[in-house]
């Protein structure tokens, strides 16, 4: 039975924080949160690992993958974080089954079907999206058959079309649209972050899979997410990918963590203070 995973989301977090109209990410309500910690005699490391902690409290979870799906057909962060969580499991996915593992490779790629795709159906339709779910299911056979690695590929490279068309059917966003790109990314990382504090845990489970398929998210999103932000925040941002990266080597996972947990999770919290008023 798969095991419950550590989730957070910031997409509700980030849904209710305005916009600069410089494109860059208002993030005073976060500041003041990160002042009050040091005007209290928190040290800034331990400050910016609390933040991680407020994170997921203000995100909560919806579902297992901590998607809001009711919130998807309006809000581009919500929906675009909700295909990068499809999009995860199949890098994760791939990634296991072309390290032999192909029954993991085979359970990654069903279980975005049960924890995201079904919950995001109604969206989908509304917004003219085609059903996808065939071939995410043919992704599965191919895997579980035992079927070669090119095939596997080729049935998983249709998926990752498929959420590129998705992707395109996306609500607009009320801004210029980079800061989308950052918040996506920024969420993808924050997981990553906290699958790596929970895989080293005795329930730990698929974790550290979940984080790497999490990381691969994030990397691939980060060419357009750092173009959007202020040039300390991309530079903190860059440092939190290449931080994730040697967290994440390969999909095999490490006897003890290469990177404390803790310093990724204060990482990804130093991008998020850097974004805001420089």
């Amino acid at each position: 039975m798969k095991r419950r995973r550590t989730w957070t989301s910031l997409t509700a977090a980030a849904a209710a924080v305005p916009v600069a109209m410089t494109g860059t990410i208002d993030l005073a309500p976060t500041l003041e949160f990160f002042q009050s910690g040091v005007t209290a005699g928190k040290s800034t490391s331990s400050t910016y690992i609390a933040l991680s902690t407020a994170w997921a409290a203000e995100g909560g979870e919806g579902g297992e993958a901590g998607v809001d799906v009711n919130r998807a057909a309006e809000d581009p962060v919500t929906y675009l974080t909700a295909l990068d969580v499809i999009a995860a499991h199949y890098h994760a996915g791939l990634a296991a089954f072309l390290a032999g593992d192909k029954e993991q490779g085979g359970m990654m790629f069903a279980h975005p079907i049960s924890e995201v795709y079904v919950d995001m159906k109604p969206t989908f339709a509304k917004l003219g999206v085609a059903d996808f779910e065939p071939l995410m299911q043919a992704s599965i056979e191919k895997a579980t058959s035992g079927a070669p690695a090119d095939e596997v590929r080729q049935a998983t490279a249709k998926v990752f079309e498929a959420l590129q068309a998705a992707a395109a059917k996306a609500p607009k966003a009320k801004d210029a649209g980079g800061t989308v790109e950052a918040k996506v990314f920024l969420d993808m990382l924050n997981r990553a972050a906290l699958q790596l504090a929970a895989a080293y845990k005795p329930d730990g489970g698929d974790a550290y899979l979940d984080g790497f398929g999490y990381f691969t998210a994030a990397k691939a999103r980060a060419p357009k997410a750092l173009a959007a932000f202020t040039p300390n925040a991309a530079e903190a941002a860059q440092a939190a990918l290449d931080q994730a990266a040697t967290a994440y080597p390969s999909i095999t996972q490490p006897e003890v963590p290469l990177l404390d947990p803790g310093q990724l999770m204060a990482a990804v919290s130093k991008v998020l203070l850097a974004a805001g008023p420089n």
